[in-house]
């Protein structure tokens, strides 16, 4: 199961943190949950293992697989060979329990330095791997303090890193109807009962909304090839949330897309967004129903629209980049292997 995937996005860069003369070069390697399917470990592996390979650093990922899978799917001799392969980092993306530990600990033994990624809220079986592992990397300052709280211990926090084609941007033009844009999992289905009541307050026909999510009653399947295209024909891109802890400490990708995109977001209140969103000024935090429908109302207005398209794709561009957020990875990687 040994691979090296290819690099789907990202530009080529020559400059950044290359550990000082005399430190060691982080040697890494990666144990996934999915696949280039599955976005978290597209977002927070695969784009990161390539962006290092592209700096000169040794990355290697030894698990992928089509379907998320939790656990450690590596045979004794493919786990042997990951041990005696040189790594000196072994990042763990949300795969946990009995085996993983082993690993963790074998790998520690090996004097290899351990990391457990996760983006969400850990349940007790996991507790366990954050015991086993060196470092709790997580995607949020709330998930940051979460975690801290509970184990009470200080994760490092990542931002997700942005993963268009820079050169694509949304050019916006007076039309005679609204399309909204909604891209999620069949997990967050629910959360666009948002959407739709303030379409009913609305009432107004020149307004629809297109679904792009691997939920079977979407209007557009979910495709890494397509989903940048179908989300720029679109004319407002609306991303609803739950008020709850699960939503509270997820990271800020899917709005950091959109608005690199050019897209004007309409968004639900947030942590992760609170951080990047000035409300009317690169986007929209809607708080109430009545929010929901009086910024639909403003963005009917197309010269709104592609102000606040550029000022977020302005806005989080230099900030979340892959070479950005890459180079940040290269940083926390070598303190690693270098403490």
């Amino acid at each position: 199961m040994l691979s090296i995937l290819k690099t789907f996005f990202g530009k080529a860069t020559t400059k950044g943190a290359i550990p000082a003369v005399g430190e060691a070069v982080p040697n890494v390697g990666w144990i996934l949950l999915g696949d280039i399917n599955t976005g978290s470990s597209r977002i927070h592996g695969i784009n990161i293992h390539n962006f290092l390979l592209k700096r000169g650093i040794a990355s290697t990922i030894f698990q992928t697989n089509p379907s998320m899978k939790h656990f450690l799917t590596l045979t004794t001799a493919e786990r042997d060979n990951l041990l005696d392969s040189g790594i000196t980092v072994l990042i763990f993306q949300k795969v946990y329990g009995k085996e993983a530990v082993f690993l963790a600990e074998a790998a520690k033994k090996r004097g290899i330095k351990t990391v457990f990624l996760v983006s969400d809220i850990l349940d007790k079986e996991m507790d366990q791997m954050v015991k086993a592992v060196d470092y709790l990397v997580v995607t949020s300052g709330f998930l940051r303090t979460h975690y801290c709280g509970k184990y009470g211990i200080m994760p490092i926090a990542i931002d997700d890193a942005l993963e268009i084609d820079e050169d694509i941007v949304k050019v916006h033009e007076k039309t005679d109807t609204i399309q909204l844009v909604w891209v999620g999992h069949e997990f967050n289905w629910k959360t666009l009962d948002i959407v739709h009541e303030a379409l009913r307050q609305l009432d107004d026909p020149r307004y629809s909304l297109k679904t792009i999510s691997n939920h079977p009653a979407a209007d557009v399947a979910w495709d890494l090839k397509t989903v940048h295209s179908e989300i720029l024909s679109g004319d407002v891109v609306v991303i609803p949330t739950i008020d709850n802890i699960c939503w509270k400490v997820k990271s800020n990708n899917r709005l950091t897309m959109c608005m690199a995109l050019g897209m004007p977001v309409i968004a639900s209140e947030m942590p992760a967004y609170e951080k990047i969103i000035k409300n009317g000024h690169n986007g929209f935090m809607a708080r109430t129903i009545d929010d929901w429908v009086r910024y639909l109302v403003d963005l009917k207005d197309v010269g709104l629209r592609e102000k606040i398209g550029a000022e977020a794709r302005r806005t989080v561009i230099p900030r979340y980049s892959i070479d950005v957020i890459g180079e940040e990875w290269i940083l926390k990687l070598s303190s690693m292997v270098n403490s």
